[in-house]
């Protein structure tokens, strides 16, 4: 049985005489065209390991042998899992599968490598996650669970284990082992009991009836409430059957997630039960409506399944015109202190002056303030973008002395109060400033100081390298920067593996097949470093230019400015 008509030689790679366990395994050379780098793990139907492929991508190979004895539905689980994984392998957060094919009675998928082997159990059990968090990760597994759907394919076992999350700290959706499509009634039972994870599966699943979009739906939403609160909404012993967990999820009560997190909204508590109800009669009918949800909890707007109180109506509309609210509050308060200031017989220059200082102390108390949570980790992501974005825009607009004064004052206060992380943050800001400036000597001296202050396993630091590279590479100083490109080529790290090759002219980003799938910074630096480091007509630059430059303008405000200044 194969997963197509494509058949390859291979070396004596395995010598197995029952289950494939990685006692039974001699790891020699090939699977098909694949090198075998080394043994990784045993998943649900066969084994896992770390390969190399024609070009030198490391990818993750699964396999599956056939042997007497084994079901037909083991292989056909298989064939399934590769079939729907090559169907989604278009979206960014469905795990991508490159290649499938077989080798006499072994067949095999290669997929994407994930080099940490990260899942989203690891995210729920750091239970550090702030509400906006867990939505944004979230949202990017409902987008692609209804990316599936839409594509006809439910997934049937979506549990923390099979949502891996990769170097860049986005969710893959893996494991399509149990996928079928919606039109077909085939369960792939055993023993007449449906297949999947129990403990995540909706009550109409356990006791065998067809899977359907719901189903999805409940366990997505299981996910959820753990990835909220750290728990698992019902209590169950390990070595629990069918029938037990069957009566535990139909006649226990969970606990309201705002009880285990009170940092939860309503509105997000409320997605979270109407998505794991026991009754697909009040269930969210389709992932899309999900989708949408989600997006209006990270909006703070409503949501389809709970209406706002009378308090959150107020509380909104405040948010919504709280520019015309703070600007009236802060005329008031000007007004409050001329008059004052008036009365004490003050010149209007005087009162001028004084607002003025007032002003900048409070700015700089205001900084000084969030600085701390941000440190402690008490401030949200909106207050934080909020802190950094003006600078930013600053950039963009060509007011790039506004931003270095912005820089340098949150830098004064980290360093003053010993914030180490968000001082690390400036001064990285700072040195990608003057990069984009062309002041090369003094971004230089920045990336010296931000290097002293990372350990070599850091995983920023191949980054802060890599940019260190390209401010030598500019002042001229090529040979320093390609010796620690070279170096950075074999990194394990894929983002600056790549980069590096791109820049030592070993790789062109327009070749790779994945690259459109890569983050708009990484395909910005990487065209770019096409520009710098090749022989081009001035047609072919200027064209390579205006898509960095409108890729940089929303990721990269330093190379924006360094390409239109």
């Amino acid at each position: 049985m194969s997963f197509n008509n494509k058949k390859t030689k291979r070396s004596n790679y395995i010598l197995s005489a029952g289950e494939n366990t990685r006692d039974n395994l001699v790891i020699q050379d090939m699977i098909g065209p694949y090198k075998i780098i080394k043994y990784l793990a045993k998943g649900g139907m066969g084994l896992i390991y770390e390969a190399e492929d024609s070009e030198g991508v490391m990818i993750a190979l699964k396999t599956i042998i056939e042997h007497p004895g084994m079901p037909s539905t083991t292989i056909e689980r298989f064939l399934r899992e590769a079939k729907s994984a090559k169907q989604l392998r278009n979206h960014p957060n469905i795990i991508t599968v490159y290649d499938t094919g077989s080798v006499e009675t072994t067949h095999y998928i290669a997929m994407e490598l994930i080099p940490k082997g990260r899942s989203l159990e690891d995210l729920i059990e750091q239970k550090t996650l702030s509400q906006n968090e867990v939505l944004n990760i979230a949202l990017k597994i409902a987008e692609g669970l209804s990316f599936a759907h839409s594509n006809g394919i439910i997934h049937r076992d979506i549990k923390p284990a099979n949502i891996l999350i990769n170097d860049f700290g986005e969710p893959l959706i893996s494991d399509f082992g149990l996928a079928k499509p919606l039109n077909s009634s085939v369960n792939l039972t055993l023993s007449g009991i449906a297949l999947g994870t129990p403990k995540y599966m909706a009550p109409s699943q356990i006791v065998g009836e067809n899977a359907d979009v719901q189903t999805d739906i409940y366990s997505f939403g299981l996910v959820l409430y753990e990835l909220a609160t750290g728990f698992f909404p019902y209590e169950m012993s390990e070595g629990v059957n069918f029938v037990q967990i069957l009566q535990i999820l139909t006649k226990t009560k969970h606990i309201a997630p705002r009880k285990l997190n009170k940092k939860i909204s309503k509105n997000f508590e409320a997605v979270i039960l109407v998505a794991i109800e026991r009754d697909k009669k009040y269930r969210y009918k389709t992932m899309d409506a999900l989708v949408q949800d989600i997006k209006a909890c990270l909006n703070n707007n409503s949501v389809s399944v709970r209406k706002p109180s009378l308090g959150e109506k107020m509380d909104r509309y405040v948010w919504r015109y709280k520019k015309v609210f703070f600007l009236t509050l802060l005329i008031l308060t000007s007004v409050f202190f001329l008059i004052k200031k008036q009365k004490k017989d003050l010149t209007r220059e005087r009162s001028e002056i004084w607002f003025k200082d007032m002003k900048i102390v409070s700015r700089d108390k205001k900084i000084e303030n969030l600085l701390e949570r941000l440190e402690h980790k008490g401030a949200n992501k909106r207050e934080e973008e909020e802190l950094f974005e003006s600078a930013r825009k600053d950039i963009i607009n060509f007011r790039e002395e506004k931003a270095m004064e912005k820089y340098k004052k949150i830098l004064s206060i980290a360093t003053e109060k010993n914030y180490f992380a968000i001082e690390l943050f400036v001064q990285k800001e700072i040195a990608r400033l003057y990069l984009g400036k062309k002041q090369y000597d003094k971004a230089f001296d920045y990336y010296n100081v931000i290097l002293k202050g990372l350990s070599e396993d850091d995983a920023r630091r191949s980054l802060m390298e890599f940019e260190k590279a390209i401010t030598l590479n500019l002042a001229g100083k090529k040979e320093i920067a390609f010796e620690i490109w070279e170096e950075l080529s074999r990194k394990q790290n894929l983002q600056i593996r790549l980069l590096a090759e791109i820049a030592l002219k070993k790789r062109t980003p327009e070749k790779l097949s994945y690259f459109k799938k890569l983050p708009p910074a990484t395909q910005a630096l990487a065209l770019w470093l096409t520009i710098t480091n090749s022989e081009l007509s001035e047609t072919e630059r200027e064209k390579i230019k205006k898509r960095v430059s409108d890729i940089a303008k929303e990721s990269i405000p330093w190379l924006y400015y360094y390409l239109n200044q």
